[in-house]
């Protein structure tokens, strides 16, 4: 486990940041879900965003990670805004991984 920075919203809805423990695969952390119980939260580390905030299960997360890392995509990125310059049919590879991952089609 790591220590790893999210990005949440307060009690306001005012972005905000905290650190939690997280199992670190690549450019993501798996981490439970701080918004659904009993659920699983896939983070990518390079903006703290959340990629899937409600799957079934961590081995789900750790599936669907190897599969979102194979795709033509450098998760390296630190700006949420880079995904807007991704080409259509990237995005849609990855949204179809990310709706497989809350799904637990992985697991």
């Amino acid at each position: 486990m790591s220590e790893i920075t999210i990005r949440t919203k307060d009690k306001h809805g005012d972005h905000c940041s905290e650190v939690i423990e997280a199992e670190v695969i690549g450019p993501f952390a798996i981490h439970e879900s701080r918004n659904h119980e009993d659920c699983w939260t896939l983070t990518h580390l390079g903006t703290g965003y959340t990629v899937v905030s409600d799957a079934p299960n961590a081995l789900s997360c750790r599936i669907g990670a190897k599969h979102l890392m194979a795709l033509k995509i450098d998760w390296s990125f630190t700006d949420p805004g880079a995904v807007k310059s991704w080409d259509a049919d990237v995005t849609e590879a990855m949204h179809g991984v990310r709706k497989a991952i809350a799904c637990g089609e992985f697991a």
